[in-house]
Parts: structure tokens; sequence; C-alpha cells
């Protein structure tokens, strides 16, 4: 209990510091700012200030690397705040989804056919594992020929979701009824050839 009051105690004293030290740093002359600084604007004490107010300790490497990090950031920054925008500029934002050089034809095409070239089909594996990493043009003979379902390659991902979804957090919902669902009507929708 003493210590919890001590460890408050100390960072209240801490805190009530801070607000003369930024006064301080503003209250300093223009000059003072232009001049060349031979050294860093961010210290080992300020990192030190801040590591304690966020309750962390970096070791020296560590606070070496912040240190470099934060004050060539700091350099950059102020290099772009001296570029003059105008106010009413726009972001240049563009997407272009097509290759350098091409230009998509005009007008929408709903419905449109996409040709692929698939690879020529090779034997199932003995694990559908094997196939995790294999394009849709490798597993498109292999549903053709019917050597594997749409329903195993679909259970394989999901089991691999669940396997390594937390590691990667690659998605936010798992709709497995869902993706079932819809592997087993592709599934009846190949039997007659479709």
């Amino acid at each position: 209990m003493d210590e919890r009051r001590s460890t408050r105690s100390a960072r209240r004293r801490f805190l009530r510091v801070i607000p003369g030290a930024v006064a301080g740093a503003i209250a300093a002359p223009a000059l003072a700012r232009q001049a060349e600084q031979t050294t860093p604007r961010i210290t080992k004490d300020n990192l030190d200030c801040a590591e304690k107010i966020f309750g962390i300790d970096f070791n020296d490497a560590e606070e070496q690397q912040a240190l470099n990090g934060v004050n060539r950031n700091l350099n950059s920054f102020e290099e772009l705040r001296k570029t003059a925008i105008p106010l009413d500029t726009e972001p240049a934002i563009e997407f272009v989804p097509y290759l350098p050089g091409r230009k998509p034809k005009p007008g929408a095409t709903p419905g449109a056919k996409i040709h692929v070239t698939l690879q020529p089909p090779g034997p199932r594996p003995s694990s559908l594992d094997d196939l995790a990493f294999h394009p849709i043009t490798a597993l498109a003979p292999l549903l053709q020929r019917r050597d594997v379902s749409s329903t195993e390659l679909t259970r394989m991902y999901l089991a691999r979701l669940k396997k390594f979804g937390p590691k990667l957090n690659c998605f936010v919902t798992l709709t497995e009824d869902l993706a079932l669902e819809q592997a087993a009507q592709a599934d009846k929708e190949m039997r007659p050839g479709r």
C-alpha cells in the first residue's frame, strides 16, 4: 500500500513539473530555435520523462534507436511544414486499377466472362493441406475432375483459418455456416456439369 502511495506521489510531482518545462520551451527565443542545433531536439532526458509517463523502460540500445528516429522524423516534419500549400488544394488521391500504358475499355461489362488459362491438373495430394497455397487456376482442374470437392476445400481452409487466425488476425468474422452452404451449392451445380 505504501509503495503505491509513493509511486502516485512521484507521478504527481513529475506531472507538476511538465507544465513548467513546456512553458520554458515555448518561451525560448525564436532565434534560438532557428539557430543551427548541435544537439538533438529530443534528448535522452526527454525520452526518460516520456518513459515514466507511459510506465515503460527502454534499455540503452532501444533508447538510442528511438531518439534517432524521433529526431529524424521531427526534422522531416519541419521540412514538410515549410511547404506552402493553399487550403483549397485537394489531396492527390487516384486509384488506377490497370497496368501502366493500358487503359480499360469504356463502359461497364457486368457478367462478362473472364478467360483464365488453367494449369494442367496434377494428382490429388494425400493431404488437402498441400493445396492450401495453390492458386485457383490449379484447384479448378481438380474440381472439374472431381478429385476434390468445394466442400472439402472449404473445410480445409476453414480449419486453417481457425488454426492460424488468432496468430495472423486475418479476418474479422468467420462465416463458417455460410461458406459451407455456398460450397455445398457449388458442388450441387457441378454435378450436372455446370
